[in-house]
């Protein structure tokens, strides 16, 4: 029974992510309850492009103040590797401290209630328990959709910047 379910919960997600990726590709019309756009207000391109990079910068501000559960909140309940980049999150956070993440060049692509974020990243932290300087950078493609209750986080792809 579990595993019937798992292979259902694996097909909505991959119709949901080709179903996005053809949002933006302008291919598709995509269904309200896809679009996120349920009781939503229409936002043009510019400011669906600010709200997603605001909710991003708020998920790395989580990230790097020590808070992986409110980061994780911003997850979509439904997110192909949801739990992998969460106990990545608490893996770096137990070995790395004083994290700060930059982000440059960053591009986005917006759909009907959907845009990818693509950034160039660049980590510096402390290495504990010697407290040795680390430096890890980085190219991320974050996908966000907005719902009713904000911005989630609904696919990552690329060098993760929560890796360890």
């Amino acid at each position: 029974m579990g595993a019937a379910r798992l292979l259902q919960r694996h097909r909505s997600n991959a119709a949901r992510l080709i179903a996005c990726g053809l949002c933006l590709l302008g291919l598709w019309a995509a269904p309200p309850q896809l679009a996120g756009a349920q009781g939503a207000e229409a936002m043009s391109a510019p400011q669906l492009a600010q709200g997603a990079r605001g909710a991003l910068d708020s998920l790395l501000a989580d990230y790097a103040g020590g808070r992986p559960q409110q980061a994780e909140m911003m997850f979509d309940a439904a997110m192909i590797g949801r739990q992998v980049l969460a106990d990545q999150m608490r893996v770096s956070l137990n070995t790395q401290t004083q994290v700060k993440i930059t982000l440059r060049d960053a591009q986005s692509t917006v759909g009907d209630d959907v845009v990818l974020l693509s950034v160039n990243w660049e980590k510096r932290f402390l290495l504990q328990p010697a407290m040795t300087p680390g430096l890890r950078s980085g190219r991320a493609v974050f996908m966000w959709q907005r719902g009713r209750d904000g911005w989630r986080l609904i696919g990552l792809s690329g060098d993760s910047p929560f890796a360890p």
